[in-house]
């Protein structure tokens, strides 16, 4: 399995750069030592495209040839699937046509291309989106009949490492509509440019917000179908190489989509909170709750109370992930917190089971 990692808001960006810019190699123990920045922080070029509100899958080629599917969480087969999405791939796969010569299957032919085109030798991973359809509600994509597998990034790996991102520049020219009317690449789309100063990140706080909320307003993707509606929001990647690990690409919702209540949709300086309920009401949010209900289903279990702890333990876990550095800066008791939080999400999860079982 080889996990899409998380990608985090423009403060964590922000300090990703800062942390990159003060590293100063490893001690004898691989730690990293990093020391006190003098030089000018770098101006960085990124590129945004259309967050897509549907369900994270991926393809992965080892070297061998071999071909397996995944979910956010776990490997899938069309058997023990999740939305569809590996019974989808596997047909792709499998189907031949009598009057083409090369009857090798679609995922092969495509990863051959990838292989040759960005020069990936080991484990390589195509990372989408399998959005439209059912898979989501609330967005103008579900109004598009059929699904559809959106591409954003592919990687390469080295057992389950990932050591290397194709940049957006290079991604730029990928296209696969051609070969599949529902297999489409993010930069196919309309995308957004944006020059950021890191030495002063809240100049560009405002120019964000802006961008958010139109893509809000009106979603470019759904609007290239023929439908107009409500988007989710913008995902931002560094254009070039140099920067090209997840930790400095970030994501800006509007206020309809974000699992944080924040003051602002990218928010630079962290919210100092004064107790533990107005820190719970921020970030145990109904969205961060219907996510927990997404991850039962795509792990197999039961939406009832069997599922209890399950939930619980992914929602506390994901808060931790998302939000570490907004507790820590919060000053509270991060057990306290972990305990509030699991309270919080149990009332909303028995709540939603009352109202819709």
């Amino acid at each position: 399995m080889i996990e899409f990692p998380s990608i985090g808001q423009y403060r964590n960006a922000i300090k990703a750069v800062h942390e990159a810019a003060a590293r100063n190699g490893e001690d004898e123990l691989g730690n990293p030592i990093y020391r006190s920045v003098t030089e000018p922080l770098p101006v960085v070029r990124y590129v945004g495209t259309v967050k897509l509100h549907g369900m994270n899958g991926s393809v992965v080629q080892t070297p061998d040839g071999a071909i397996a599917y995944q979910s956010r969480n776990k490997v899938i087969t069309p058997e023990k699937d999740n939305a569809g999405f590996a019974a989808f791939c596997q047909k792709l796969e499998d189907q031949r046509y009598p009057d083409v010569v090369d009857q090798r299957g679609f995922w092969t032919k495509l990863f051959e291309a990838i292989r040759v085109s960005y020069e990936l030798t080991d484990t390589v991973v195509i990372y989408g989106e399998w959005c439209c359809g059912n898979i989501q509600k609330g967005v103008a994509l579900s109004q598009i009949p059929e699904k559809r597998f959106m591409i954003f990034g592919i990687a390469n790996a080295i057992g389950e490492e990932i050591t290397h991102w194709v940049s957006p520049n290079e991604l730029s020219g990928f296209l696969v509509g051609d070969l599949c009317e529902r297999i489409h690449c993010v930069y196919e789309f309309k995308t957004f440019e944006m020059t950021i100063d890191f030495n002063q990140p809240a100049l560009t706080q405002n120019d964000l917000v802006q961008l958010t909320q139109q893509v809000e307003k009106e979603c470019p993707v759904a609007e290239q179908f023929g439908i107009s509606g409500v988007g989710e929001g913008i995902v931002w990647r560094p254009a070039e190489a140099t920067y090209a690990d997840p930790r400095f690409w970030f994501k800006v919702k509007g206020d309809e989509h974000s699992v944080s209540k924040v003051k602002t949709l990218a928010e630079v300086d962290l919210e100092k909170l004064n107790s533990v309920k107005e820190l719970i009401d921020c970030i145990v949010t109904p969205n961060r709750c219907s996510q927990g209900l997404d991850y039962l289903a795509e792990m197999g279990k039961s939406i009832d109370q069997t599922s209890t702890g399950v939930y619980l333990s992914w929602v506390v876990g994901d808060v931790a992930k998302e939000e570490s550095d907004r507790i820590a800066a919060s000053g509270l008791d991060p057990k306290e917190v972990n305990k509030q939080v699991g309270i919080a999400a149990r009332k909303w999860f028995f709540e939603w089971l009352e109202k819709n079982l």
